[in-house]
């Protein structure tokens, strides 16, 4: 043993050697390069390969429209698309070409090698809304006064231009907002020029119209952020008191029978890219490589406050986290106390209802909850999330209260009785109290799961932590650090709560308890 271990530092004391000159003299090191041996050219070229699309938008239809049996590959944004390219996880990547233009700066081997379609885009209304249509009107109104003067002009080259300080949107102030205000939806993870997040604000082409037009017909503003489906599914349905929407959204014919659409304020197409990256050994120093890391990191989390971002979405699911533990909790706890003192009616109804909702998933729920139950009510998106998980961590407390509380003999129950405890007593001071012990630990497991489960918010335009996430990543088209800081955040706040759970858990054990609180309310002389 001893022989190994003085061999071992034979070899580990000369590799920490060369690592540290490598890291002073710049070592090339030598990554495995991309297989570029059948070189993309034509659509023809892609037949049976991989295509990268944006969830929601209308590239899986042109790509099939397009390309003899495409492998689709659904991503939520286009950063995601981005990413599978770059990697070399998809062949090549279908999306609007102001968007995909944006990329280059970032992706220099990818190559645009057609443009399939010349599009129109659009700003959309819900149909069946006489506001929404009049806004609409007064949109279209603009839109041909700002073509005429030569203002859109100035505003396709604010934003079509390499990203500067100029691209700002002059939101209208309260002062100006004399016919109310107006909510407009979007989808930041389209990215850049027609709807990002910069500074802490929501810029892009499609925001700055929005602004302006506002400005022009005496409305305030306010802007929303959906992923992209959730953002059509949100207009359509007039939900949220979204008045209209813009976020590089392509007219279609399927979409103008469910959505209003405004007139063209952008005219573009669809196109696809490859990656062209050398076939040939990557050259990379150590040097270089930390360099790369440390300006990704600055990307993530200095440049424009972004880590601003991660601290608002923290705070929302912690909102979201905690009321939802809570009213989760009574909730759990009065369905246990409801199906003990009631008949085998209202039994079977709370078992059905508990099985039910263990048996959907939680995004399921969230929007069966969202559009169908509070579909006409005026409760804000975070406390549609909050009901939601509230149920959801109510049936889990229920089914573990169950559990636990079946662990101590009725035997407890019938001598407490006895002694003339009353039924509520007997739970809370009998029963519970030695169930706790089994009941706890499945109770910090089942908050752990809760958390998790928030992650999904953002598809009610909630900005929580995974959004934020999302958000940075749309704008940096780097993955690596804003999904280990998502990662790294959650484990800690999960750390947090089953912290505190597990001091209640303590303060509980009958085991830790001392003489003077057994003894307590006893009348020992």
């Amino acid at each position: 043993m001893v022989i190994m271990t003085q061999a071992k530092k034979k070899i580990v004391i000369p590799v920490v050697i060369v690592l540290v000159l490598a890291a002073l003299v710049g070592v090339v090191i030598l990554t495995r390069p991309k297989d570029n041996g059948n070189k993309i050219e034509t659509l023809d070229d892609l037949e049976g390969k991989k295509i990268a699309v944006l969830t929601g938008a209308v590239f899986d239809k042109i790509a099939e429209e397009y390309i003899k049996n495409p492998q689709l590959y659904y991503s939520e944004s286009e950063a995601d698309s981005a990413t599978l390219l770059g990697n070399g996880k998809v062949d090549a990547w279908i999306g609007d070409e102001p968007i995909l233009r944006c990329t280059f700066s970032k992706y220099p081997h990818f190559r645009s090698i057609t443009q399939l379609t010349n599009d129109s885009y659009a700003y959309i209304f819900n149909k069946s809304s006489d506001k929404a249509a009049k806004i609409c009107a007064q949109m279209n109104e603009f839109l041909a006064q700002i073509k005429e003067d030569g203002t859109l002009a100035e505003i396709d080259a604010k934003w079509f231009a390499e990203e500067n300080d100029a691209q700002k949107v002059d939101y209208p102030t309260k002062e100006e907002a004399v016919n109310g205000t107006l909510y407009f939806g979007t989808a930041t993870v389209t990215g850049a020029p027609f709807s990002y997040v910069k500074n802490g604000e929501y810029v892009g082409y499609d925001i700055d119209i929005a602004a302006r037009f506002c400005r022009a017909y005496g409305y305030g503003l306010v802007v929303q952020d959906y992923d992209f489906p959730g953002l059509l599914a949100a207009i359509q349905s007039g939900k949220d008191g979204i008045d209209f929407g813009g976020a590089c959204i392509t007219v279609t014919e399927e979409r103008a029978q469910k959505i209003l659409f405004s007139d063209a304020n952008y005219v573009g197409g669809i196109v696809v890219l490859v990656n062209d990256a050398v076939a040939s050994a990557q050259r990379k120093t150590i040097g270089d490589f930390f360099r790369e890391q440390i300006a990704n990191f600055k990307a993530t989390f200095i440049t424009e406050n972004r880590w601003q971002l991660f601290a608002k979405g923290v705070g929302n699911t912690m909102l979201i986290t905690v009321l939802s533990i809570v009213f989760g909790t009574l909730l759990g706890f009065g369905l246990f106390w409801l199906s003990h003192e009631t008949g085998k009616g209202v039994n079977a109804v709370i078992s059905f209802f508990s099985k039910l909702v263990e048996g959907m998933p939680v995004v399921v729920l969230l929007m069966v909850m969202y559009y169908v139950v509070f579909g006409n009510s005026t409760l804000s998106n975070v406390a549609v999330c909050v009901v939601s998980f509230s149920v959801v961590f109510g049936s889990a407390v229920l089914n573990v209260l169950s559990r636990s509380a079946d662990t101590v003999s009725y035997a407890q129950t019938e001598a407490s009785l006895a002694l003339g405890f009353t039924r509520f007593q007997t739970f809370f001071k009998v029963i519970l109290p030695q169930a706790l012990r089994q009941f706890l630990p499945a109770y910090r497991s089942e908050i752990v799961t809760l958390m998790k489960a928030t992650a999904v918010v953002g598809y009610l335009a909630v900005q929580d932590l995974t959004k934020m996430s999302d958000v940075v990543r749309s704008r940096t088209f780097e993955a690596f650090f804003p999904l280990l800081a998502t990662a790294i955040i959650y484990f800690v706040l999960e750390y947090i709560l089953i912290a505190i759970v597990k001091a209640i858990q303590i303060k509980t054990n009958p085991k830790r308890r001392t003489k003077e609180q057994i003894l307590k309310g006893i009348d020992v002389k």
